[in-house]
């Protein structure tokens, strides 16, 4: 995952220069805290619920892992995509 991320960065230094400025604010955390709890009581997220079963032969996918894989391990990807259509633009112009 790390070597993706460093990737990204890479990529985005390459194409639009390593200084992007320095506006930068701190994040107030206490509000992001606050909307993240909401959201996983409005999801339900940590609460049982009857239905929520799985096979005996059932594994539960690792959707942050396969996201990671669709990005950095395939040939085409929505982000070689995006990069591909990022340089044609710069080219143009």
């Amino acid at each position: 995952m790390i070597e993706v991320l460093i990737s990204i960065t890479q990529n985005f230094n390459e194409s639009l220069g390593s200084d992007q400025g320095a506006h930068y604010a701190t994040p107030d955390l206490l509000d992001n805290t606050q909307a993240l709890m909401d959201s996983l009581n409005e999801h339900s997220v940590y609460q049982i619920k009857k239905g929520r079963k799985l096979k005996e032969d059932e594994i539960v996918k690792d959707v942050i892992l396969d996201g990671i894989h669709s990005l950095s391990k395939e040939d085409k990807t929505p982000l070689t995509d995006y990069n591909e259509a990022f340089y044609c633009l710069q080219q143009r112009h």
